[in-house]
């Protein structure tokens, strides 16, 4: 995912409610309260840690229905997922209008290289390494069909 929420964690602190995020702190998406005696944390109640490990361990590539069958899925940087519930009504679906701006952004970014000649300057340069030289002639190549 394009930011934290698989690799951090988001406690709220009037309940110390465990969330996926702050974009996602709907009561229906908390994964649990830390317990607290004695003014200490003392373990965790659990409440949704099915969503915690689908969350944590995600990829979007095959658990996003419509980045599954996305031709520029390996070079997307995909979406919010609070922002997707928040217009999808669905953590796990893919806003159009995210899609949109990011095809927008990377055909722009293909005609420049273009105009450019800058793939001809990449592929000719000593300085790219060849497994990044690779990625980018496959974008080239998946951004043409487009």
């Amino acid at each position: 995912m394009p930011c934290s929420i698989q690799g951090g964690a988001v406690f709220r602190v009037s309940d110390l409610a465990y969330v996926p995020c702050h974009r996602t702190m709907y009561p229906h998406f908390v994964y649990g309260h830390l317990i607290k005696e004695d003014g200490k944390i003392v373990g965790m109640e659990a409440h949704k840690p099915t969503l915690a490990i689908k969350i944590k361990n995600l990829n979007p590539n095959r658990s996003v229905l419509k980045c599954s069958s996305c031709p520029i899925n390996f070079m997307c940087i995909k979406g919010c997922l609070g922002s997707q519930f928040e217009h999808t009504n669905d953590l796990f679906c893919a806003e159009d209008t995210v899609c949109d701006l990011l095809y927008t952004k990377y055909k722009t970014i293909h005609e420049i290289a273009l105009e450019y000649d800058l793939y001809n300057w990449m592929n000719k340069s000593l300085e790219f390494a060849i497994d990044r030289k690779d990625f980018i002639n496959h974008a080239r190549t998946v951004l043409e069909t487009l």
